[in-house]
Protein backbone atom coordinates (compact mmCIF):
# COMPACT_ATOMS: atom_id res chain seq x y z
CA UNK A 1 0.00 0.00 0.00
CA UNK A 2 0.91 3.54 -0.41
CA UNK A 3 -0.63 7.32 -0.96
CA UNK A 4 -2.09 7.57 -4.65
CA UNK A 5 -0.33 8.76 -7.52
CA UNK A 6 -1.69 11.75 -7.24
CA UNK A 7 -0.04 12.46 -4.56
CA UNK A 8 3.45 11.49 -5.63
CA UNK A 9 3.20 13.70 -8.82
CA UNK A 10 2.06 16.41 -6.77
CA UNK A 11 5.59 15.78 -5.13
CA UNK A 12 3.77 15.15 -1.72
CA UNK A 13 4.81 11.26 -1.65
CA UNK A 14 8.15 10.41 -0.25
CA UNK A 15 10.86 6.94 -0.95
CA UNK A 16 8.12 5.49 1.93
CA UNK A 17 5.21 5.35 -0.20
CA UNK A 18 3.55 8.01 2.02
CA UNK A 19 3.28 11.46 2.66
CA UNK A 20 5.16 12.73 5.33
CA UNK A 21 3.80 15.36 7.58
CA UNK A 22 3.77 17.45 10.56
CA UNK A 23 1.76 15.79 12.89
CA UNK A 24 0.58 18.53 14.73
CA UNK A 25 -0.30 20.48 11.76
CA UNK A 26 -0.65 17.90 9.27
CA UNK A 27 1.52 20.38 6.83
CA UNK A 28 3.84 17.97 3.95
CA UNK A 29 6.84 18.04 4.99
CA UNK A 30 7.95 18.31 1.57
CA UNK A 31 5.33 21.07 0.14
CA UNK A 32 4.89 23.57 3.24
CA UNK A 33 1.48 25.11 2.66
CA UNK A 34 0.18 21.89 2.09
CA UNK A 35 -2.15 20.03 4.31
CA UNK A 36 -2.70 15.47 4.23
CA UNK A 37 -5.13 14.18 5.51
CA UNK A 38 -6.67 10.73 5.65
CA UNK A 39 -5.00 7.33 4.22
CA UNK A 40 -2.27 8.90 2.04
CA UNK A 41 -0.90 10.74 5.53
CA UNK A 42 1.99 8.89 7.36
CA UNK A 43 0.30 9.19 10.72
CA UNK A 44 2.48 6.35 11.87
CA UNK A 45 1.21 3.49 13.93
CA UNK A 46 -2.65 4.92 13.66
CA UNK A 47 -4.47 2.83 11.59
CA UNK A 48 -6.23 3.79 8.42
CA UNK A 49 -9.78 3.92 9.20
CA UNK A 50 -12.95 5.98 7.57
CA UNK A 51 -13.18 7.44 11.26
CA UNK A 52 -9.53 8.49 11.58
CA UNK A 53 -9.23 10.03 8.01
CA UNK A 54 -12.76 12.32 9.28
CA UNK A 55 -11.05 13.26 12.44
CA UNK A 56 -7.74 13.61 10.66
CA UNK A 57 -9.53 16.60 8.79
CA UNK A 58 -11.34 18.22 11.34
CA UNK A 59 -7.73 18.67 13.06
CA UNK A 60 -6.23 19.99 10.29
CA UNK A 61 -9.25 22.14 9.84
CA UNK A 62 -8.41 23.25 13.49
CA UNK A 63 -4.64 23.79 13.38
CA UNK A 64 -4.88 25.59 9.55
CA UNK A 65 -7.28 28.16 11.47
CA UNK A 66 -4.51 28.63 14.35
CA UNK A 67 -1.68 29.19 12.37
CA UNK A 68 -4.02 31.70 10.26
CA UNK A 69 -4.77 33.62 13.35
CA UNK A 70 -0.88 33.53 14.11
CA UNK A 71 -1.24 31.24 17.22
CA UNK A 72 -0.02 28.01 17.71
CA UNK A 73 -2.18 24.50 16.89
CA UNK A 74 -2.93 22.51 19.90
CA UNK A 75 -1.60 18.91 20.13
CA UNK A 76 -4.01 16.83 18.13
CA UNK A 77 -5.17 14.09 19.70
CA UNK A 78 -6.48 10.79 17.27
CA UNK A 79 -8.95 8.05 17.63
CA UNK A 80 -9.08 5.02 15.50
CA UNK A 81 -12.47 3.90 15.84
CA UNK A 82 -13.25 0.50 13.86
CA UNK A 83 -16.60 -0.52 13.77
CA UNK A 84 -17.68 -3.59 11.09
CA UNK A 85 -21.10 -4.91 10.54
CA UNK A 86 -21.54 -8.95 10.32
CA UNK A 87 -25.23 -8.57 9.49
CA UNK A 88 -27.35 -5.95 10.11
CA UNK A 89 -28.00 -6.32 13.59
CA UNK A 90 -24.36 -7.79 14.50
CA UNK A 91 -21.87 -5.73 14.87
CA UNK A 92 -18.18 -5.02 16.81
CA UNK A 93 -15.65 -2.50 17.00
CA UNK A 94 -12.07 -1.98 17.83
CA UNK A 95 -10.65 1.34 19.67
CA UNK A 96 -7.52 3.00 19.97
CA UNK A 97 -6.27 6.84 20.59
CA UNK A 98 -2.94 7.94 19.53
CA UNK A 99 -1.08 10.77 21.50
CA UNK A 100 1.85 12.46 20.20
CA UNK A 101 5.17 11.79 21.79
CA UNK A 102 7.79 13.64 19.88
CA UNK A 103 5.90 14.91 17.16
CA UNK A 104 4.90 11.80 16.46
CA UNK A 105 1.57 9.97 16.90
CA UNK A 106 1.98 6.75 19.58
CA UNK A 107 -0.60 4.64 21.28
CA UNK A 108 -1.87 6.17 24.72
CA UNK A 109 -2.83 4.55 27.72
CA UNK A 110 -5.57 2.92 27.88
CA UNK A 111 -5.96 3.21 24.79
CA UNK A 112 -9.31 1.85 24.07
CA UNK A 113 -10.29 -1.62 23.47
CA UNK A 114 -11.90 -4.46 21.49
CA UNK A 115 -15.98 -5.46 21.61
CA UNK A 116 -16.22 -8.41 23.72
CA UNK A 117 -15.62 -11.60 22.84
CA UNK A 118 -18.61 -13.31 24.90
CA UNK A 119 -21.36 -10.46 24.18
CA UNK A 120 -24.46 -11.10 24.28
CA UNK A 121 -27.00 -10.65 20.81
CA UNK A 122 -28.38 -7.64 22.62
CA UNK A 123 -24.59 -5.78 22.82
CA UNK A 124 -23.78 -6.69 19.43
CA UNK A 125 -26.94 -5.00 17.92
CA UNK A 126 -26.49 -2.56 20.09
CA UNK A 127 -23.02 -1.54 18.02
CA UNK A 128 -24.74 -2.78 15.03
CA UNK A 129 -27.16 0.55 15.63
CA UNK A 130 -23.77 2.91 16.75
CA UNK A 131 -22.39 2.14 13.69
CA UNK A 132 -25.22 2.62 11.40
CA UNK A 133 -25.64 5.89 13.16
CA UNK A 134 -22.11 6.69 12.07
CA UNK A 135 -22.26 5.84 8.92
CA UNK A 136 -25.93 7.59 7.96
CA UNK A 137 -24.00 11.06 9.97
CA UNK A 138 -21.00 10.64 8.25
CA UNK A 139 -22.65 10.39 4.93
CA UNK A 140 -24.63 13.45 5.92
CA UNK A 141 -21.80 15.71 6.64
CA UNK A 142 -20.02 14.49 3.49
CA UNK A 143 -23.07 15.17 0.98
CA UNK A 144 -24.73 17.74 3.20
CA UNK A 145 -27.76 15.82 4.13
CA UNK A 146 -29.04 14.21 7.12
Amino acid sequence: QRASNLSASAGLRDSTGWCTIDHVTFESRLRPGVHVIGDAADLGPVPKTAFTAALSGRLAAHAIVAILRNAVPPAPILTSVLGALATPDYGFSAIDTFRLKSNRFSAAEPGGGLSPWTASAEHRKSEADVIKTWIRSSLGSIWGST
